[in-house]
């Protein structure tokens, strides 16, 4: 029987080499760094976690991570409630992505298909509870139920639900409200947009490949693919300056001619029953109304002013008026016998 050959451990080598010491191998070692934005070196023991709320730096300590850390959460998926499906707008979901839930064996598929029966006959959604792992925080989804895909299983779709907190801190109006605003000649416009942007179905040749072009797995990614071009042409041609963006990566961004064709009349359509406001940037907004309030404020401190010297004219005027009353005429007061006081 073969004994077990245990291979040696990989260590990384790297060459240098000085004016004195020829070329030598030395191991690479990787060493943590923890910099600022002026490139200053900071040692592990001046690092505190946190998190950027609103572009500012929130530090946050161990002892409070730990404090807020959930200490008696089971892992649950437990359903609290049902509600109507108009209940949850689309402005409620708060997740970026969605999980699709199935049956996980056979002895369960009874029950699940029947849950989603009720809720599509019902057309509500399920409120549920979601804790992913023990002493983790715990999450509100809706579970909606999906049975009109064609060739997939009947399955509820699984999306999240903000608590009233998150939803508060940032004031959207609905869309519900927004649609109501619109007339049925925009709406219809909206609608024949949004058809004409749609793939075509596979039913003949031609559509199959444009079909199967956008599936998963079929389309590579531009970026990823530009960026291999670029480490090819390095590798191969080290002195020479990158090539631009081939024409092949060029073409997975720009719009299928067949749909661009399509979509021309529609937002030609579009162009002309909305209006189109244009709006100064909100930075000019904020200063002018600023400028504007600066002005009303200087206005009222003149029209203040003026009446405060109008007063103080008044009160001039009375007091002297008033002096001009308790005060005796010079010719009265010089009207004195002199002689009366040489005869005592």
């Amino acid at each position: 029987m073969p004994s077990d050959v245990k291979l040696p451990d990989m260590t990384l080598m790297g060459k240098t080499s000085t004016p004195d010491i020829p070329d030598q191998e030395v191991p690479i070692k990787n060493v943590a760094q923890w910099t600022d934005n002026n490139r200053t070196i900071h040692t592990e023991e001046d690092i505190i976690r946190g998190y950027v709320y609103g572009g500012k730096p929130i530090p946050v300590s161990d002892e409070a991570k730990k404090a807020m850390t959930p200490k008696t959460n089971e892992k649950c998926y437990k359903i609290h409630g049902f509600t109507a499906r108009e209940n949850i707008p689309m402005e409620y979901w708060l997740s970026d992505g969605s999980y699709v839930i199935v049956p996980a064996n056979e002895s369960v598929s009874a029950p699940f298909y029947s849950l989603v029966q009720a809720m599509v006959h019902k057309n509500v959604v399920a409120i549920v509870e979601k804790v992913y792992r023990a002493n983790t925080e715990a999450n509100m989804v809706a579970l909606f139920p999906s049975v009109d895909v064609p060739n997939e299983p009947w399955c509820l779709i699984e999306i999240g639900l903000p608590f009233e907190r998150d939803y508060g801190a940032i004031a959207q109006r609905p869309l519900k409200f927004v649609m109501n605003q619109l007339s049925k000649e925009q709406n219809d416009a909206i609608d024949d947009l949004l058809t004409s942007l749609e793939l075509p179905d596979a039913v003949d040749d031609d559509a199959i490949d444009v079909s199967e072009k956008y599936l998963p797995g079929y389309m590579p990614d531009p970026g990823a693919q530009h960026m291999w071009d670029m480490l090819s042409a390095r590798a191969l041609k080290p002195d020479k300056p990158l090539p631009p963006i081939a024409d092949d990566v060029k073409n997975l961004l720009e719009q299928p001619e067949f749909v661009r064709e399509k979509c021309k009349p529609v937002t030609e359509r579009i162009k002309n029953v909305f209006s189109l406001e244009k709006k100064q940037p909100l930075n000019i907004r904020k200063r002018k109304k600023s400028k504007d309030r600066d002005n009303e404020q200087s206005d009222n401190g003149d029209v203040f002013m003026a009446q405060s010297i109008k007063k103080d004219e008044k009160d001039i005027t009375k007091d002297n008026n008033d002096e001009s009353k308790n005060m005796v005429p010079l010719s009265n007061a010089c009207n004195f016998n002199f002689d009366e006081i040489g005869d005592i």
